[in-house]
């Protein structure tokens, strides 16, 4: 918008490799300091939902692990947009513990991370990452998986036997699923999906720095 100022992008980190945990905890460490830890926080997401921030740090900081906010979690609705907003809105600074190589068989679990990034990219939030793999691997199994059958097993699709198997990949639905007549209630394409990955790419890149490799 014209004449509209940000604010400085303030910058994290990245951390791969078998001692990523151990520096991410010393970044924290470091960001606590030796006084005492602020309290948990406990946010409204709206629907009559919460989100818990069980570890702060002063200045507006959060640690969370990889799987409290991108897994599936038995008995509990998954984490999605409006849980990343919330979070985006009420700290600064968010340190990611525990992120996987993700591959096909983790696809919805991308997708959650995927809207994370853009939830705290967009608030212009601080992102510290502990992370299996350099960034350039990271989402690789799912930007250069292999063909049609392979990424549709990790798909949340369900078709019925009208004509399904006839669709191309690139423009096959990876998101919600066929109705007994084939319609679709939720559509994205292979593509689209592959579009938000290499976003994400990016924007790790801009929000961690150099030291992302990527």
């Amino acid at each position: 918008e014209e004449g509209r100022v940000f604010a400085p992008r303030a910058r994290g980190g990245f951390y791969h490799g078998a001692s990523a945990g151990e520096s991410l905890r010393r970044a924290w460490g470091e960001r606590l300091g030796s006084g005492a830890a602020p309290p948990p926080l406990q946010l409204e997401v709206g629907f009559g939902r919460q989100l818990r921030v069980a570890r702060t740090a002063p200045g507006e900081a959060a640690w969370f692990e990889f799987a409290e906010l991108c897994e599936a979690r038995p008995g509990e609705p998954a984490r999605g947009a409006p849980d990343f907003l919330a979070l985006a809105s009420a700290v600064r600074t968010v340190y990611l513990n525990g992120v996987p190589r993700l591959d096909v068989r983790q696809r919805n679990e991308a997708r959650r991370l995927v809207l994370l990034v853009d939830a705290l990219y967009e608030a212009r939030c601080a992102l510290h990452v502990a992370a299996e793999a350099p960034l350039a691997e990271l989402l690789s199994p799912l930007l250069d998986g292999g063909g049609a059958d392979t990424m549709m097993a990790g798909a949340e699709v369900a078709v019925d036997d009208a004509g399904a198997a006839s669709l191309p990949f690139s423009v096959a639905p990876v998101g919600g699923r066929y109705s007994v007549d084939g319609e679709l209630a939720s559509f994205f394409t292979a593509k689209d999906e592959a579009f938000m990955l290499r976003r994400t790419l990016s924007r790790l890149t801009e929000m961690c720095g150099p030291q992302a490799e990527y």
